[in-house]
C-alpha cells in the first residue's frame, strides 16, 4: 500500500481566484471528512425522486457505537428522518448516522456521483464501523456492542495498527486529495451541487459543525465556517471556508501525522503573552452576538439532576451545566443524562472539576482525578471542564511561587489531555482559598498555562472582597466588583456563572446584572450565562421559585440589552 505521510493542503480565495497549493494531488485518508460526499449523495438521490428527506429510519440491527456522535446513546432504537441522520452526520459527526445513511445512499453510488463532479479523488469505499475496527485487524467482524468492545480492548493493549489499511491511501479506505476537497467546497459554494436550493441546504449544514479543532481554530470566532473535521489517529484533515459576506475563501488541508509526542513549553513573562492569556478578537457590540441562558444541575442541590434538566428545559432555556461532584460516574448513567439533555433540546455547556492547585506531592493524585473528569465530560458531550485553582493563598512570597510552577505545569498537563478528546478547560475564579480570586491572579494563570484550549470562566461573584464572597452579602468598600474584576478578564471569558442571591423581590439585588451584561456586549460575548442560584436563608421563596424568578429577571435583562 503506498505510505500516506506527511501533510497537504490547498486554498483559493474564491472572489479572486488567487490560489495556493502544498502536495494538492497527493491523495491521503479523510477519516469523517468522508461523510461529506455521502450528504451529497443523499441531496442527490432526494433531488432525483430517488427518495425523500422526510423518509424515517429506524435505528436497528447490528451498529457499532464506537467513536464520535450521539446516536451510539440511544437505546430504545429511535426512528428519525434521513435529514435528521444527515444533521447528526454532520453537524456533530456521529458515526452511527453515518453508517445508516451509507446504508441507505450506498457507496458505489457516492462515488460515482464524485466522479460525475469531477472530483474523482474523492473515494468513499468503507462504512465508519469497518474503518474503526480495521485499525485493530477486526476489518471482518460485524457491527456489535460486543465486537466494540473487542475494538476497544485491543487498542488499550496493543495500540492502534498505523500499517493498516485505514492509515494508507488503500482501495479499501476513504481518501481524497486537498484539490478535489477544495473543488467541491467551491462548488457547494456557488451553487453548483444537485441544484442551488440543496448547495445552500448542505452549506447551512456544514456551518452547524460543533468541532472547531482544525480550520475554525485559526480565525476569529464569530466568523462563520462551513467545515467537515475528520481526525483517526495519525490523520487530522479538514475542509471548509467562512461564510461571512466579505471575501469568501475556500480550502482544504489534510494532514498524517506521527503520534503525537508532548512536549515542554518554555515559560512566558507574566502579563498577557501568545496563547491562551491572549484575549479573543470579537465582533463590536450589536453586530450579531446572542447571549443564551442556561443554569446549573447538581445531584442534591434542589433537585436531582434529571429533575433540574427537566425544568430547565420547560423554562426555556438553552443549556445545562452539570456539576460532576457527587454524579454516578457510570458510563452507562453518563450517557443517560446526556441523552435526556439531547431530547430536551439543551446542550451541556460545562461539567464541574476540581482544583489543580495545592501541595505539589500532591500534584499527580489531583491530575489522576482530572484525567477521570475529562474523560467523564467527553462522554457527558460536555463544551468545557470548569477548574479550579482553590489553595490557601499563602503569606509569603517565596511559598506562593513554590506553589504556583505546579500548578500551572498541571493545568497545562490537563490541557494537553483535554485536547485529545477535544475538550476545552475553563478556569474558574474563587474568592475562598484560592489562586484565582482577583482579576490580576487570572489573567496571570492564563498567560503563563499558555494553552489554546484553556480560558476562562467568569464568576459574577466569587471575587476577593465582592458583595457575592461573604454568605450576609458583606463586602469591601474598596473593591469594584465590575471595574476591579469583571472588564479586566470579560474579554477572556467563554462563559459566565450568574450568581444568584437574593431575588425574591423579582429582581437579583445583589449585583446589577444589566451593567454585567453590558460589559459583556462590549467586549462581544457570544456564549452563556449559567445561572447558579447559591442556596441560602436569604429569600422568602423556595429553591424552584427562585430559579424561576432569576431566569425571568435575567431573560428580561437580556431582552432589553439585546432587543428581543
Amino acid at each position: 500500500m503506498p505510505p500516506s505521510t506527511g501533510a497537504s493542503a490547498s486554498t483559493e480565495d474564491l472572489a479572486s481566484g488567487a490560489a495556493a497549493a502544498v502536495n494538492a494531488d497527493q491523495r491521503f485518508p479523510t477519516a469523517s471528512v468522508c461523510k461529506v460526499p455521502v450528504m451529497v449523495e443523499l441531496f442527490r438521490q432526494a433531488a432525483a425522486g430517488e427518495l425523500s428527506l422526510s423518509d424515517r429510519r429506524r435505528l436497528a440491527g447490528p451498529i457499532s457505537t464506537h467513536g464520535s456522535g450521539g446516536l451510539a446513546l440511544a437505546l430504545d432504537e429511535p426512528e428519525l428522518s434521513l435529514l435528521d441522520y444527515c444533521r447528526f452526520m454532520i453537524s456533530v459527526s456521529d458515526n452511527v448516522a453515518t453508517d445508516m445513511l451509507m446504508g441507505v445512499v450506498g457507496l458505489d453510488n457516492v462515488n460515482r456521483t464524485m466522479e460525475g463532479l469531477g472530483f474523482g479523488d474523492l473515494r468513499t469505499n468503507s462504512t465508519m464501523s469497518r474503518y474503526h475496527y480495521a485499525m485493530v485487524n477486526m476489518a471482518d467482524r460485524t457491527p456489535s456492542p460486543e465486537a466494540d468492545e473487542e475494538m476497544a480492548r485491543r487498542m488499550k493493549e496493543e495500540g492502534l495498527d498505523y500499517d493498516s489499511w485505514p492509515y494508507h491511501d488503500a482501495p479499501e479506505n476513504n481518501v481524497a486529495s486537498p484539490v478535489h476537497m477544495g473543488g467541491l467546497l467551491k462548488a457547494l459554494h456557488q451553487g453548483r451541487v444537485v441544484d442551488g436550493a440543496a448547495s445552500a441546504q448542505m452549506v447551512e449544514l456544514l456551518k452547524s459543525g460543533r468541532d472547531r479543532r482544525m480550520l475554525p481554530r485559526h480565525v476569529d470566532p464569530g466568523v462563520v465556517i462551513a467545515h467537515k473535521y475528520g481526525s483517526s489517529g495519525r490523520i487530522k484533515g479538514g475542509r471548509g471556508y467562512p461564510v461571512p459576506s466579505v471575501g469568501p475563501a475556500g480550502g482544504g488541508r489534510l494532514r498524517h501525522r506521527r503520534p503525537r509526542r508532548r512536549r515542554r513549553r518554555r515559560g512566558h513573562r507574566r502579563g498577557l503573552p501568545p496563547g491562551s492569556g491572549k484575549p479573543f478578537t470579537r465582533k463590536p457590540e450589536g453586530e450579531g452576538r446572542v447571549i443564551r441562558l442556561s443554569m446549573m444541575a447538581r445531584e442534591g442541590a434542589g433537585a436531582p439532576i434529571d429533575e433540574t434538566v427537566d425544568l430547565a428545559a420547560d423554562l426555556g432555556l438553552d443549556g445545562i451545566d452539570i456539576h460532576l461532584s457527587g454524579m454516578d460516574r457510570d458510563p452507562e448513567r453518563v450517557k443517560a443524562i446526556r441523552w435526556h439533555c439531547v431530547r430536551r433540546g439543551l446542550t451541556i455547556g460545562y461539567a464541574g472539576s476540581g482544583s489543580y492547585a495545592g501541595p505539589p506531592e500532591e500534584k499527580e493524585e489531583r491530575l489522576a482525578k482530572g484525567r477521570q473528569d475529562v474523560d467523564t465530560a467527553v462522554l457527558l458531550g460536555a463544551q468545557m471542564l470548569r477548574v479550579f485553582a482553590r489553595a490557601k493563598w499563602p503569606d509569603s512570597v517565596e511559598e506562593q511561587e513554590r506553589l504556583w510552577a505546579p500548578m500551572v505545569a498541571s493545568f497545562q498537563e490537563l490541557s494537553d489531555y483535554a485536547a485529545d478528546g477535544g475538550l476545552m478547560l475553563a478556569l474558574q475564579n474563587h474568592d475562598e482559598s484560592s489562586f484565582c480570586m482577583t482579576a490580576k491572579q487570572a489573567l496571570r494563570i492564563l498567560g503563563d498555562v499558555d494553552r489554546p484550549n484553556f480560558r476562562f470562566l467568569m464568576d459574577t461573584g466569587q471575587w476577593k472582597g465582592a458583595i457575592g464572597s461573604h454568605v450576609r452579602g458583606e463586602f469591601d468598600p474598596d473593591v469594584d466588583l465590575y471595574e476591579d474584576y469583571l472588564r479586566p478578564t470579560a474579554p477572556h471569558a467563554v462563559y459566565v456563572r450568574a450568581k444568584i442571591y437574593k431575588i425574591d423581590a423579582g429582581h437579583e439585588e445583589w449585583i446589577d446584572y444589566p451593567r454585567v451584561v453590558r460589559l459583556l456586549q462590549e467586549v462581544g460575548f457570544n456564549s452563556s450565562l449559567g445561572l447558579v442560584f447559591e442556596i441560602g436563608d436569604r429569600n422568602s421563596c423556595g429553591w424552584e421559585e427562585c430559579v424561576r424568578l432569576a431566569v425571568r429577571h435575567l431573560r428580561q435583562v437580556l431582552n432589553e440589552a439585546q432587543g428581543g
